[in-house]
């Protein structure tokens, strides 16, 4: 028994250890990244940018469930004698949430750096490591929580011959899988794994990089690229800006972490424009849809976006947005559909009106 519980503290002190290198290492090269993607001026850097913005989503997603899990920790106890249950089924959370995190975090220091590292494959897969250890810390919170569940002045005590070796079995269930994502983490980040995703990232790399010059060659025509891009450019912008507003609105983490998601959606969104508009998003015009009007774009919507822009407000007289859909004209403005409710207009009615009714 000696020889076995010293050989779980040596793999838990072992996860540990390796568990806190990994953080070390995504804390360094994160903070970095957004300097990194600055300065990526390969062919593959708009897909790139639009991977890390995506991985941010993910990332900021996650933090706000890790948040939510340290609000139900540390909140007041919902059912008496059950507090040490709480605080477990708090840590679960987060710890779900820190797994999201880590794959976000992930993909935007890995895939998201592509034409600026040597091993973005090999990045993201070691995140995939990290990902499992905090899966095992979560399995581990949950077995814990059954156990408690059952804890002294708990309303489930009766049940502890129960939940007991139950929780127990879990948490060590979850203590195996974190001394697997260790092991896997170094597995896939040295030695042959390491040389496989690498020259792996070497292949995908010019692959990338020919795929956004075909789609940024697409966007070149008038009426595609720039417009695209600049629309993407406008709601990204708005996303952004509107999720700074509540995050800074709210005055507590969650709404914080809520703006966050929103503003990284934001960047999500503006960084696409890049893949159809030579890398850059542009900014937009003050409508991003005005490129679809009849303006000096001449897009292709005009015919649709002319008509609807000439359809009246109905705003204090009583007029119906559908007025313009009369049979004769107002202002000088002749109306598109006259053929069609000239024909309507001149059906004979039917007992209550309206249409005739067919068979009659």
């Amino acid at each position: 028994m000696n020889t076995l519980h010293t050989s779980r503290g040596s793999l838990g002190a072992l996860s540990a250890l390796c568990t806190a290198l990994l953080l070390v290492g995504c804390s360094s090269t994160g903070g970095g990244s957004a300097g990194r993607n600055a300065s990526n001026t390969s062919s593959a850097a708009p897909a790139a940018n639009t991977t890390g913005a995506a991985g941010g989503v993910v990332a900021a997603t996650g933090q706000t469930v890790s948040d939510a899990g340290s609000q139900i920790a540390n909140g007041p106890t919902v059912i008496p004698g059950t507090a040490a249950a709480q605080k477990d089924l708090g840590n679960t959370v987060s710890g779900l949430g820190a797994t999201v995190k880590t794959l976000g975090n992930g993909v935007t220091d890995g895939l998201g750096q592509i034409g600026n590292s040597q091993n973005p494959i090999g990045t993201t897969a070691g995140s995939v490591g990290a990902a499992v250890v905090n899966v095992g810390g979560t399995v581990n919170s949950a077995g814990q929580m059954v156990t408690d569940l059952s804890a002294s002045g708990s309303p489930l005590q009766p049940l502890a011959p129960v939940t007991a070796p139950l929780g127990a079995e879990v948490s060590n269930i979850g203590k195996s899988v974190e001394a697997g994502g260790t092991l896997a983490t170094l597995s896939l980040t040295s030695g042959p794994a390491a040389a496989a995703t690498q020259s792996l990232s070497s292949a995908v790399t010019p692959l990338v990089g020919t795929v956004v010059q075909t789609t940024q060659s697409i966007g070149q025509a008038p009426t595609l690229g720039q417009p695209v891009a600049s629309a993407l450019g406008m709601v990204g912008g708005a996303l952004s800006s509107a999720g700074n507003q509540a995050g800074g609105a709210t005055g507590n983490v969650l709404g914080q972490d809520v703006g966050n998601v929103i503003s990284a959606t934001g960047t999500l969104v503006s960084s696409t424009g890049g893949l159809v508009n030579n890398g850059k998003g542009g900014s937009g015009p003050a409508n991003p849809l005005s490129v679809l009007s009849t303006g000096t774009a001449g897009g292709p919507l005009a015919p649709v976006t002319s008509l609807l822009g000439n359809l009246p407000t109905g705003t204090g007289s009583g007029s119906s947005p559908l007025s313009v859909l009369k049979t004769s004209s107002q202002g000088g403005e002749s109306n598109p559909l006259a053929p069609v409710t000239n024909l309507l207009g001149s059906l004979p009615a039917g007992a209550g009106g309206g249409l005739p009714v067919l068979g009659k």
